[in-house]
């Protein structure tokens, strides 16, 4: 396991997604469901997405393979994250969900490949 690279990864997807959650979710959620953060659950979710790296993006070696199992993942967790308020919230609308899974695709798409030139810099 590239330890250095795991939080590089770890770094990047967090400082991209946080932003894009407060300035661009949170408005989308009014009306559909008040947002709480809680700091504990977020680190738990945060930590499930980041172990993604080393278990398995990383394990590929082309940048190609890396950014293909990336968005995949992302697709995977936010598309199911999405759809699953989807299904169990009536006040959540489908387009939430897709924008949620296109998100998840291109936030680890995105943090793969700025992971993979960092690595480049410290090899």
């Amino acid at each position: 396991m590239d330890f250095k690279r795991t939080l590089i990864f770890a770094a990047i997807i967090t400082l991209i997604d946080i932003p894009w959650i407060r300035y661009v979710m949170f408005p989308q959620y009014k009306g559909v469901f008040d947002i709480k953060m809680k700091p504990e659950a977020a680190f738990v979710a945060y930590t499930c997405m980041i172990i993604c790296y080393p278990l398995i993006i990383s394990k590929f070696t082309t940048l190609k393979e890396q950014i293909m199992i990336a968005a995949t993942i992302g697709l995977v967790i936010y598309g199911t994250y999405g759809f699953t308020l989807a299904a169990i919230y009536d006040k959540y609308p489908m387009n939430l969900a897709i924008i949620e899974t296109l998100w998840g695709t291109t936030l680890f798409t995105i943090s793969t490949f700025l992971t993979y030139k960092a690595g480049k810099y410290l090899e």
